[in-house]
């Protein structure tokens, strides 16, 4: 499992044994976690950081404006995710779970 050879999941065998976090959940934020299940955090591989692949079609990467742009999308995404953590998502889903009762 992934998120075990990261350092995120322990486990314990036998009785109440199971999967536990290692780290904090405020120490875990959202990038790590899809890097981890889904790779890169580009839409194209040319816009990734840690899963670089040049384009085939690309002629030049220093002047294409669709490479420039979608850098920019992964950035801003990246920085959104580095800003989120477990302990935020059980929070931000604590608030609408609340929310939600409150309904008619």
């Amino acid at each position: 499992m992934d998120l075990k050879r990261a350092g995120i999941l322990g486990s314990k065998q036998g009785k109440g044994g199971g999967y536990m976090l290692r780290r904090a959940p405020s120490e875990v934020n959202l990038a790590e976690i899809v890097r981890l299940f889904d790779g890169a955090i580009a839409a194209v591989p040319c816009a990734t950081f840690k899963f670089y692949e040049r384009c085939e079609e690309c002629k030049d990467e220093e002047t294409c404006s669709v490479r420039h742009a979608f850098l920019q999308v992964r950035n801003a995404t990246v920085e959104m995710l580095k800003g989120d953590t477990l302990e935020d998502m059980v929070k931000m889903e604590t608030k609408l779970r609340a929310k939600k009762k409150k309904v008619p």
